[in-house]
């Protein structure tokens, strides 16, 4: 014989209610700011290089090491941009975390 009724599901002790990484004062998001728009400003610069370059106009359009340096910072600034996202998809993961996995894979797909 079957039983009708279903268990209750075990008890599990929650996560703490308050955020990981807590920093009243502020001084990392201002610096996460300051180097995150330090990167995007680099990237701008290069794209407008990479333009002038394309074009075959402009002082640099056949400077292989400055095109070079670029490309080395544009992947830098994608790259800490992929994990400074992945980060924070993570913190707000955590705060509704019968979310988390739908927010995690919005991010990652």
């Amino acid at each position: 014989m079957v039983p009708t009724t279903v268990p209750p599901a075990p008890e599990v002790d929650a996560a703490p209610a308050s955020a990981v990484f807590v920093d009243a004062s502020g001084g990392r998001r201002r610096r996460a700011h300051v180097v995150m728009a330090v990167v995007g400003a680099a990237c701008v610069g290069f794209l407008v290089l990479l333009a002038l370059g394309l074009a075959g106009t402009g002082p640099l359009s056949g400077n292989v090491v400055i095109f070079g340096f670029g490309r080395l910072l544009s992947g830098l600034g994608a790259a800490t941009t992929f994990v400074g996202g992945g980060t924070l998809a993570a913190t707000i993961a955590q705060s509704r975390p019968e979310k988390s996995a739908l927010l995690l894979n919005l991010f990652y797909t």
